[in-house]
């Protein structure tokens, strides 16, 4: 691996050990599932960079072939609309009839807390 890019491995890993030491420190109970991560990742950070391939290791190993795949794109064919507008489907369905009456009381509602707001001000 190149010593540039194992540099750049090394900050990344460090990096995230931090993070997940200082997130370890905000635990105040352990539970099954809350529990202190940054030694398991420690752990395994120090296996995954004590076992980096080198250069000569890499050059010597031949990767398999790259076999062609016909891959059909999917096309889905939708009306124009303007880009910028959204459409909303107000049908004279149940489902449509019941947000229409739900609205209708909540507005019947908070006209009536603002009317006896007025009363209690006045």
């Amino acid at each position: 691996m190149d010593e540039d890019v194992q540099g750049m491995l090394q900050q990344f890993i460090g990096q995230t050990y931090g993070e997940l030491a200082k997130l370890d420190q905000n635990i105040v109970g352990r539970t099954q599932h809350l529990r202190p991560q940054s030694q398991e990742f420690k752990a395994i950070a120090t296996n995954i960079l004590t076992n980096i391939p080198n250069n000569r290791q890499l050059t010597q190993t031949e990767a398999p072939p790259i076999q062609p795949q016909n891959i059909q794109p999917r096309v889905q064919i939708q009306p124009k609309s303007p880009s910028d507008q959204l459409e909303f489907d107000f049908d004279d369905s149940a489902t449509a009839k019941n947000i229409f009456a739900s609205l209708k009381r909540i507005e019947d509602k908070l006209s009536n807390i603002s009317n006896r707001l007025q009363k209690l001000e006045a």
